[in-house]
């Protein structure tokens, strides 16, 4: 029993020491339960705190006030001035000021609030940020004017009503200094019967000496003006150089045979079909004529026959030509129209001729009704027919809209390249 008693204990010693050791194992299992636990829950916590940080939405700070540095202004024409705008809060999430000018013609504003003046009067300027507002009231003083002049000092204009040539012409008036402003321009006709004058435009009325008086504050300028009746003043140009007539120069002459200008301006010169330097006559037969029709859709360089430096004009240049005043002669040369400006004597001469038929080449000086000035090297849209100027005798009128066949033969009046 002894033995048994102490086996017994051993065992149940074991069992103890078991216990003992399994005691501790079970207080380190609740203490790692316990630190987890912690950890864990300032994980979680710390988690929640972001995904709130996260989730948290900004409120935008509104703007509350808007002041300009000045609220009234004065600035002489073509001075400026930059307004500074302040915005209140200053921590206000949108500070963005809009600029605007009431009157952009008194005094204009940009984005950044730089404020120029331009004529006299007064304008309100104003800055805007958010739904609030500042304004600035700007005048801008007349500027005296202290002298003025015209771009002419006499003219002459012609006023035939056998030739429908009753000219006009727009004086410039110029103002000192430059930036004067506030002092409106009067225009006065010492005789109306002579000449009239509406916002500077003198057109003539009859045959005599006008003056024509321009008035700013107390400053005038003056232009004498002559209108002349007599057809024999005006001369023809015949410049190897060429004659300018609203910014286009033409020659004086048509063209003759290939790189050649005729003799004199009222020469018809040769007749050309279209794209091609074949050269014909002005009238009598000929023989050879082309019929087939000319698909070109350009006339080639190479294919013109105007002099060196020169080319077939284009249809623009015909419409500019015909901005100029106008009106027909005949001589003993035969009928040409005469182109001029006003306000010169001088005037651009071309002659009318019949040309020829495009299906057989027959010179049409029968058809008195129809005469051709030029070709243009300008194709009427979808079709085998180009631009030409010409006139009719049934209405005593240009046609420069007018296009035909390319193969008719019609003269050639050149244009400076």
């Amino acid at each position: 029993m002894y033995a048994q008693s102490t086996m017994e204990s051993g065992d149940h010693f074991k069992n103890g020491a078991s216990l003992k050791s399994q005691k501790s194992k079970g207080n380190f299992l609740i203490w790692l339960f316990f630190a987890f636990t912690i950890v864990s829950t300032t994980t979680l916590m710390t988690s929640c705190e972001k995904v709130e940080d996260e989730d948290e939405v900004t409120v935008p700070i509104a703007v509350t006030d808007i002041s300009l540095d000045k609220t009234t202004l004065t600035l002489v024409a073509d001075n400026d001035y930059t307004l500074t705008a302040t915005v209140l809060p200053a921590n206000a999430t949108d500070k963005t000021v809009t600029w605007t000018s009431s009157n952009t013609n008194v005094a204009t504003v940009t984005q950044q609030g730089k404020v120029t003046a331009v004529t006299a009067g007064t304008v309100t300027i104003t800055a805007e940020a958010g739904n609030k507002a500042a304004t600035c009231e700007v005048t801008v003083p007349p500027v005296a004017v202290t002298g003025i002049s015209l771009d002419k000092t006499s003219l002459t204009l012609f006023y035939i009503t056998s030739l429908s040539l009753l000219e006009s012409y727009t004086l410039t008036a110029t103002l000192l200094p430059a930036n004067a402003s506030g002092n409106p321009i009067t225009w006065t006709s010492s005789n109306k019967n002579v000449a009239t004058i509406d916002q500077g435009k003198v057109a003539a009325t009859g045959a005599g000496t006008v003056t024509i008086t321009a008035i700013a504050g107390d400053k005038t300028a003056t232009c004498v003006v002559t209108v002349s009746n007599d057809i024999s003043q005006i001369k023809i140009s015949d410049d190897i150089n060429g004659f300018t007539i609203n910014g286009v120069t033409w020659a004086t002459r048509n063209v003759d045979a290939p790189g050649n200008f005729a003799a004199k301006p009222e020469d018809p010169g040769k007749l050309y079909q279209w794209n091609n330097k074949t050269a014909w006559p002005a009238t009598g037969a000929v023989s050879g004529w082309v019929n087939a029709d000319i698909l070109a859709s350009e006339w080639a360089d190479e294919n013109d026959p105007s002099p060196n430096g020169w080319r077939v004009p284009n249809l623009s240049e015909i419409r500019s030509l015909m901005q100029a005043y106008y009106f027909f002669i005949t001589s003993p040369a035969g009928t040409y129209c005469v182109f001029k400006e006003a306000g010169y004597f001088t005037g651009l001469a071309i002659p009318l001729v019949a040309g020829r038929s495009s299906a057989s080449g027959d010179d049409r000086s029968k058809w008195t009704y129809q005469l051709v000035l030029t070709w243009t090297s300008t194709v009427y849209p979808g079709s085998i027919s180009a631009y030409f100027l010409s006139f009719f005798d049934f209405s005593k009128d240009l046609q420069r809209e007018q296009h035909t066949n390319k193969n008719d033969g019609i003269t050639i009046r050149s244009v400076r390249k």
